[in-house]
Order: C-alpha cells, then structure tokens, then sequence
C-alpha cells in the first residue's frame, strides 16, 4: 500500500470518527425532543448526554428512543463516509475529461435539428440514409473544419448535403467538378444563380469575367487612363 492510499484511508477514518460523533449528537437532540417535547424551554435546557441517558449501559436495557437514536447515528457516520469515500477515492483524470457528446447533449446545445430548421452545415444524421430524422448541425458556428483522408465521406456526408441545403450564397473549390454536376441543377431550381468558373475546362465550359469589356463600355476619354490603371493593377 502506498503511501498516498494510505493517507485516504486515514482521512476517510477520521471522517468517519467525526460524522459519528455528529450522528450521536443528532441522536441527543432527538431523544431530548421526544422525552421533553419541541419547544423553546427544551432548546435552552438541551443536554449531549441526552442520548446516553438512553442507553443499555446508563438504564440496563435498551428503549425505543435508543434504537432509533442509534439508527440516527449510524446512518449519519456511513452516509458521511460514503460521500467522503467518493470525493477522496475519486480516480484523477490526468489527460483530462474530454470526450464525445451524447444525443441528449447535443439535442439540449441545439445541434440536432429537423430538416426545416436547418440553418447551417450538414454533419450527420440520426438514421439511416432512407428513413426520416433529424440532422446533425450547427446553424449558429457555421465556420467548421472538416479533417478526413481521401474518399472518406467529407463530400457525400457533408459537402454535398450542404449545398443541397444551405439558403445563402456559397462559394466552393471544386477541383474535380463533381459538386457542380451534383449540386447545381438543385440550387437553380431553388432559384439561385449557380456560376462555375473553369478556365481550364477542357470543354470550355465556364464563366468568365472581361475587366476589359468595363473599359469598352466607358466614354472615350476615360478609356486610356482605365486602361492604363487597369494595367498597373
């Protein structure tokens, strides 16, 4: 035994001593309120013995008041000493306490959301893909970072139901085009206007932009100095 258990040990000994000693003195109220009533001349005129006076010892047998009293004192000792025992033989978290939060955590922070209140990023789901549930989201933080190794459900498990579902403009690195092709017809149907910009599209298609065409629709004299200013930049 090391020496810091036995140290807890000791501590929970001296609490237990201590919560007894309380126990008998709870014991000595209780038998002078029932011997002498609960009244004011009762508190004034209060004796620690009162307990003792009870006892098999003091009287040579052993009365009601006794035993209850006894039971008082007892189960004051134990239950202090439980409740010390769990605070001093309490295991140290020494990598801290950090773990995942549970359904009901995230349903009371307002995470998990039915699919007409989302506001925010798609996560996850709580069921399946075909049934109807709620969606794991967080409309309030929508600033997230998403870390995970190729092809292991970052677009089909939250990129693409994002898109699919996010009211507001969005702007997105689609290296491959596969979110465009997904997403897009989706988002024009909802009314928004979808641009894919791909200059090197081998297909050619892309949007694009002519800062040159600004300059064309300007008057005249204002042409050079655009032009030229549009050169510098």
């Amino acid at each position: 035994m090391d020496g810091s258990t036995t140290r807890k040990l000791n501590t929970l000994l001296f609490a237990f001593f201590l919560s007894l000693i309380m126990g008998l003195l709870f014991a000595s109220i209780y038998a002078s309120f029932y011997r002498h009533g609960i009244s004011r001349e009762t508190i004034n005129r209060f004796d620690i013995f009162s307990f003792w006076y009870e006892t098999p010892l003091y009287l040579g047998y052993a009365t009601p008041v006794f035993l209850r009293g006894l039971t008082i004192a007892v189960s004051t000792a134990v239950l202090a000493t439980m409740a010390g025992a769990i605070v001093i033989l309490r295991k140290p978290h020494h990598h801290g306490t950090a773990r995942w939060a549970a359904r009901q955590e995230l349903q009371r922070a307002g995470y998990i959301r039915p699919f007409r209140n989302i506001t925010g990023p798609i996560f996850g789901k709580t069921v399946g893909p075909r049934w109807p549930g709620r969606y794991l989201t967080n409309g309030e933080q929508p600033h997230s970072l998403v870390v995970a190794p190729t092809r292991a459900g970052k677009g089909v498990g939250v990129v693409i139901p994002t898109l699919l579902t996010f009211n507001g403009s969005i702007l997105v690195l689609d290296v491959k085009g596969e979110l465009f092709e997904l997403t897009s017809r989706a988002r024009v149907t909802r009314g928004d206007r979808v641009f894919k910009f791909a200059p090197l599209d081998s297909a050619g298609r892309t949007h694009s932009y002519n800062p040159v065409l600004d300059i064309v629709n300007m008057p005249p004299e204002r042409r050079f100095s655009e032009t030229r200013r549009l050169a510098v930049n």
